[in-house]
């Protein structure tokens, strides 16, 4: 759902699953991110969010909940 709403808005979105921990994992994704999106621009770490569920079924109403506590003011959608 979330990667739908950014895409109509414009964006091009991959999603991506690591662990932050792994370095040897984060390593290999940050070098396979140009790969196939081009450079990164942005990055949402899920974890902790308010309900566990799917980061590809979160809405905009849900991340800007999960992410308010983590990011001064209010959210900005741009492309």
């Amino acid at each position: 759902m979330l990667a739908a709403l950014l895409a109509e808005s414009g964006s091009s979105v991959t999603m991506a699953a690591c662990d932050m921990v792994d370095r040897e994992a984060l390593a290999g994704l940050l070098d396979w991110i140009p790969t196939v999106a081009g450079p990164l621009s942005a990055v949402i770490h899920g974890a902790v969010a308010v309900e566990l569920m799917d980061l590809q079924q979160t809405d905009l109403d849900q991340l800007a909940l999960a992410l308010g506590p983590r990011s001064p003011g209010p959210p900005t959608w741009t492309s």
